[in-house]
């Protein structure tokens, strides 16, 4: 064959597969106009103060959409309530993909939901970008190479606190207490491999049910096995009014000097 001859059939099969890809674009929500994407949030339930995020998503691309869109195409957000259900989740999920025929999924709060729908956005090649979830577990790029995270790790975040606590009160002993959950797990792995030998420190360690009434056992037991005067004691998972039952106890019984508190629903989640 000539060089022309060769010229024109490459020619023609770019084409041809540049057509192809045109259309599956267009088949997985990208049309001359228009954008779709996709996202879940808890706008209500027991999670509904994170909703904001979305709620915030939906302003930024309604700016984008203000501005002249992306290219020229308008981006057509479309937010689920899915009340931080997995099992809501991958409904709705579903629905996004194979009724809405969204191009991706995006910022999607929560690590159960996330990993309820990451097998089902895999294997479709979706994106699943920028998942509301610090769990280090969701990203692995080696088995789901379409999810995609973007906030620091739990495990980080218990590092941090680790060091904290190192440069800011070395020597005391510590209390743990924190959401029996895979956050809270997570958390307090962090925390422990922060403080490396000095995990010995963490004279109490007890895992909070959201479920659990009795806050004022928990802060018995930090008397009782912390050794009085002088802990810093770590709540996990406690939602901002259990806490300040909890703390109020905890200093009558002289059980607590500082805490590090980090806000949960009473269902937890994050």
């Amino acid at each position: 064959m000539s060089t022309l001859g060769r010229t024109l059939l490459a020619i023609l099969v770019a084409l041809i597969s540049l057509s192809a890809i045109s259309k599956q674009v267009r088949e997985q929500g990208v049309t001359d106009t228009e954008i779709r994407i996709g996202n879940l949030m808890p706008y209500s339930g027991n999670l509904e103060v994170f909703g904001a995020i979305g709620k915030a998503e939906a302003a930024y691309f309604e700016m984008i959409n203000e501005r002249g869109g992306i290219n020229g195409r308008e981006v057509r957000f479309i937010s689920y309530d899915d009340k931080s259900d997995p099992m809501a989740a991958m409904d709705l999920t579903r629905t996004l993909i194979e009724k809405d025929n969204v191009l991706l999924m995006f910022g999607s709060f929560g690590t159960p939901g996330n990993f309820a729908v990451r097998k089902y956005l895999n294997e479709r090649q979706i994106p699943q970008l920028f998942v509301v979830s610090g769990d280090d577990h969701l990203f692995d790029p080696s088995l789901f190479p379409w999810t995609m995270g973007w906030q620091p790790s739990f495990r980080e975040e218990g590092r941090i606190y680790a060091n904290y606590t190192q440069a800011s009160y070395p020597g005391r002993t510590i209390a743990a207490l924190w959401q029996n959950d895979q956050v809270g797990r997570e958390v307090i792995k962090g925390l422990e491999d922060g403080l490396g030998e000095v995990a010995r420190m963490i004279r109490v360690d007890i895992a909070y049910d959201v479920a659990d009434e009795h806050l004022d056992t928990h802060a018995r037991w930090f008397q009782w096995n912390a050794g009085g005067n002088g802990h810093e004691t770590r709540p996990r998972g406690i939602p901002s009014r259990d806490f300040a039952i909890w703390r109020k106890r905890s200093v009558r019984l002289g059980a607590c000097s500082m805490a590090i508190v980090e806000f949960r629903d009473r269902r937890g989640g994050r």
